[in-house]
């Protein structure tokens, strides 16, 4: 399959590590665009089309839930998935009301994350 034809994954987190490391591990099943904080998100969002947004939670511009929010007013197709160290107090109400589709817990486990990206 060619690189065209891969699903578009926006990745957004502030750590420059951790975009690095899951980068490496979805481009085989992906176009990975980074997007380094709430900020960037935001505007790749505003505009590029993406398959799936996985954001981190807690950012130093912001949270996460943001992007989503964005996300889903302009892309609504795309699958939401926040991933964090901490569960959110309100995760069953996010998945419920369709802002979350899939809910990972950092440090993610690259054959859960693999298995989420897969159904892209």
């Amino acid at each position: 399959m060619d690189n065209g034809n891969l699903p578009r994954l926006l990745l957004v987190d502030d750590c420059r590590e951790v975009c690095a490391s899951l980068a490496r591990l979805f481009k085989i099943r992906c176009q990975v665009e980074i997007a380094y904080g709430v900020r960037d998100a935001l505007f790749a969002i505003s505009f590029g089309k993406f398959d799936a947004i996985w954001t981190d939670q807690d950012m130093r511009d912001g949270c996460g839930l943001q992007v989503l929010e964005a996300a889903m007013r302009c892309q609504p197709h795309a699958k939401r998935i926040l991933c964090s160290a901490r569960t959110p107090t309100s995760l069953d109400a996010l998945l419920a009301n369709g802002l979350v589709n899939e809910w990972v817990e950092k440090p993610a486990v690259a054959d859960v994350a693999l298995r989420i990206v897969s159904t892209l």
